[in-house]
């Protein structure tokens, strides 16, 4: 049986709104990360691995974390301290 070409168009129609909805939501905190990592590569980086857990308790290395990468609602940087915590 075959498609309809309304139904197809129907879909990509909305495959495209949903791509450009999840763009428009993750360009904000990817340009966030990505900056943070240029400006300040160590402090993001022990971040992260504060974060995840992954970083050993530490006052020296504890003064170079930034809190405020997480507070932004930055939903990247979030995603890789759960998916580093999850898969480390």
């Amino acid at each position: 049986m075959l498609e309809s070409p309304t139904l197809s168009l129907a879909s990509h129609v909305w495959f495209f709104a949903v791509s450009c909805y999840l763009m428009a939501l993750m360009i904000q905190p990817l340009a966030s990360t990505m900056s943070a990592l240029a400006i300040q590569p160590a402090a993001t980086l022990t971040t992260l691995l504060y974060y995840s857990d992954l970083l050993p308790r530490n006052l020296n290395l504890e003064r170079l974390v930034c809190h405020q990468l997480l507070r932004r609602g930055n939903l990247l940087f979030s995603f890789l301290v759960h998916f580093l915590a999850c898969f480390w």
